[in-house]
């Protein structure tokens, strides 16, 4: 019986502290309805039994946090509300100060509304908005010859020596007549209340004819010269 009761306590081995993992929340915008969850780590025999309060500072009038650590509701008033949570389980306990911000509806931008593209030149469309960290898409319609080079898909954090992101366009004008192309840039976020739309021109030009050999072409172009036999002197 000893042994088997040594043999089991080896196998649990001790309980890890428990953690509040989330470094920042996702911003809410006032008048939506906001919901996201408190992430942790610790011993998951801790888990089921984890509950959150709020141990200091408010929350945004409209939103509550559950104690299975979800803040859920809809903000009323915009603003920075910093508060502090406890979590406690049968573990531990811990506190964790964050901050979650409310502000109006994300506001996605790309510039410039029109780019003129030549073959083997690339271009770049800055994408920013007034959201940071703010994840987002873009979609290209009927123009195989357009090729999106490069492109994090993210705008600029805090902190960011960027104030926007690049995405870089490149034209591939292989195997297209000549003439002019267009196509449409859309970009869009799921939070955002815009999509940007950037129109793109390829103008391919004709190509040049062969050169011709100017002296060849007056030869040719030359009338034949008559020449008159000559008479013998008398």
């Amino acid at each position: 019986m000893r042994n088997l009761l040594l043999f089991t306590v080896l196998l649990a081995g001790p309980l890890t502290a428990l953690e509040v993992s989330s470094d920042s929340l996702p911003w809410a915008v006032t008048g939506q309805a906001y919901s996201t969850r408190i992430a942790l780590n610790g011993d998951i025999r801790c888990q089921p039994e984890i509950g959150f309060v709020l141990a200091a500072g408010r929350l945004p009038d409209g939103v509550r946090l559950y104690p299975g650590g979800e803040l859920r509701g809809v903000p009323l008033r915009g603003g920075v509300y910093a508060f502090t949570v406890l979590a406690t389980s049968r573990c531990s306990r811990v506190y964790r100060t964050l901050e979650l911000t409310v502000t109006g509806a994300a506001l996605l931008l790309a510039e410039p509304r029109e780019i003129a593209l030549t073959p083997g030149a690339p271009a770049a469309i800055l994408v920013r908005a007034n959201w940071p960290d703010l994840p987002y898409s873009w979609r290209i319609a009927d123009a195989p010859w357009l090729r999106v080079a490069s492109g994090r898909g993210v705008t600029p954090g805090p902190g960011s020596a960027l104030d926007a992101d690049r995405l870089v366009l490149a034209a591939d004008g292989e195997g297209l007549a000549p003439g002019r192309y267009e196509a449409v840039v859309t970009f869009q976020a799921w939070e955002s209340v815009t999509q940007p739309r950037v129109r793109v021109i390829l103008d391919v030009p004709s190509p040049e004819p062969p050169p011709v050999d100017a002296a060849r072409g007056l030869e040719r172009d030359a009338p034949p010269v008559r020449t008159r036999p000559v008479e013998p002197a008398p």
